[in-house]
């Protein structure tokens, strides 16, 4: 554990709990975080471990860790826009915008949302924690939406298991191509690799190759020549989404790697005028439960402005 502060009483002091005292001395700290910290044996006086209600005397000295192992960065920092909607000491969530990957690769090596998280932490808490140690989920880079990342090892391997678990949930809204006439329904179509490319992903209905994936979806609202869906993934295979929805003829609006086969010169005009170059899809919803108090916690994102624009039009035009 590394040590955060070392404290001495000073002489003479009224004895009182420890937690009371450490509360008032170190701000950031809250009575209950203190409590917390003693729980986990976190907090030591004169070296040894002591219980909540401990009273303190002259000259104690209080030494206060952290209880977990934080991540060393390697990821350059980089002063980006960056939207978060919620942090601790174990986690952070964020709303990442659209067009942003979410790590370096081929032609992007900088301009990441590990480069703006890595940013943000050196200059927030003066500390390199590892972002990219730290990734729990990942978004395409033309999806935007919420994403959990840890800071600690207690808290990735925490949510890491409620990932591999399907207890991480994530529901997404997408406006697709055409009429979906179901109120709701389930995908259920393996993906995978195809042999030819292992670049390309494909559904394979036949289900006679690729690994199983599950997407269920609920329409929303309904427009002339689109319809807005909610889905909610079951299994997290590279670009389910937008692949499953496409094999059941409704691709999502403004996606160049899985289009649809018929479009409409209505909405098309107003994918022009609003220049979306990127699939509208975003990560609306995202629940779990905290790795450190066991809360049920449920963050929510509204539609990025380019989403909010495509929607806006259609109604205005009363294109249902």
């Amino acid at each position: 554990m590394q040590i955060l502060h070392t404290l001495t009483v000073a002489p003479g002091s009224i004895p009182q709990r420890i937690d009371v005292y450490l509360s008032t001395k170190l701000r950031k700290f809250s009575r209950n975080k203190i409590q917390n910290l003693i729980h986990k044996k976190a907090v030591l006086v004169n070296h040894k471990n002591i219980e909540s209600d401990y009273k303190i005397q002259s000259n104690d000295v209080i030494e206060v860790f952290s209880p977990y192992t934080e991540f060393i960065d390697n990821v350059t920092p980089e002063n980006l826009p960056l939207s978060v909607v919620y942090e601790d000491d174990a986690l952070i969530v964020v709303n990442k915008a659209v067009g942003m990957p979410i790590h370096k690769g081929l032609g992007n090596y900088k301009g990441t949302l590990l480069n703006a998280l890595s940013y943000y932490f050196l200059h927030t808490s003066n500390k390199e924690i590892k972002v990219e140690a730290g990734t729990i989920h990942r978004l395409d880079r033309g999806t935007s939406g919420l994403l959990v990342f840890a800071k600690n090892k207690e808290a990735k391997l925490y949510l890491e298991n409620q990932l591999k678990n399907n207890l991480i949930h994530r529901t997404y809204f997408a406006l697709v191509w055409g009429i979906v006439k179901k109120e709701e329904g389930t995908i259920d179509i393996p993906l995978g690799r195809n042999s030819n490319n292992p670049m390309i992903i494909q559904a394979f209905p036949l289900r006679d190759e690729g690994k199983q994936a599950i997407t269920h979806f609920k329409v929303l609202q309904r427009f002339k020549f689109t319809t807005l869906v909610q889905c909610t993934i079951q299994t997290g295979r590279t670009h389910q989404i937008r692949i499953h929805l496409q094999s059941i003829g409704h691709a999502i609006l403004g996606d160049k790697r899985y289009p649809s086969n018929f479009t409409f010169k209505e909405v098309r005009d107003i994918l022009d005028e609003g220049e979306i170059i990127h699939q509208l899809l975003h990560a609306r919803y995202l629940a779990f439960e905290h790795p450190v108090t066991k809360a049920n916690c449920l963050f929510e994102a509204p539609v990025n402005s380019d989403f909010e624009t495509v929607l806006r039009k259609l109604s205005e035009r009363n294109l249902y």
